[in-house]
């Protein structure tokens, strides 16, 4: 499958909290499922059950360890929205863009990078 085909496969699934798929996805969900379709080394996940945003930014930030690294923008890397590690948001770098869910949107979309509108950084996960 190329880049491309799995964005297409991926615009529209619905959001839910904590979803890993097939049928639903939280923002970690898609970089968890695209990481894995493409072959890229696949993050560890750091959200077991939490509950709320705060105690989702708390898993992630507990997580962010020296096994992520910041980097440009390239296909396999995640969009941290605002920042790294204090992390409200992901979303995966695929096909020259960001593909990503959010309770706010309730649908996966796709982002070509030269149009984002957020502050974000992106790092690597090398664990």
């Amino acid at each position: 499958m190329t880049e491309a085909e799995y964005v297409l496969s991926m615009i529209d699934k619905p959001y839910r909290m904590l979803g890993r798929g097939p049928v639903f996805f939280d923002c970690f969900g898609i970089v968890l499922d695209g990481c894995k379709a493409m072959g890229w080394p696949v993050p560890v996940d750091p959200m077991k059950a939490p509950q709320g945003a705060k105690a989702v930014r708390r898993a992630f930030e507990a997580h962010a360890d020296d096994r992520w690294k910041r980097c440009a923008p390239q296909s396999g890397a995640v969009a941290c929205f605002p920042r790294f590690p204090e992390t409200q948001h992901v979303g995966l770098v695929i096909n020259g863009g960001v593909l990503e869910v959010s309770n706010e949107s309730k649908w996966t979309g796709w982002t070509h990078l030269s149009k984002l509108k957020r502050k974000v950084e992106f790092v690597k996960w090398e664990g």
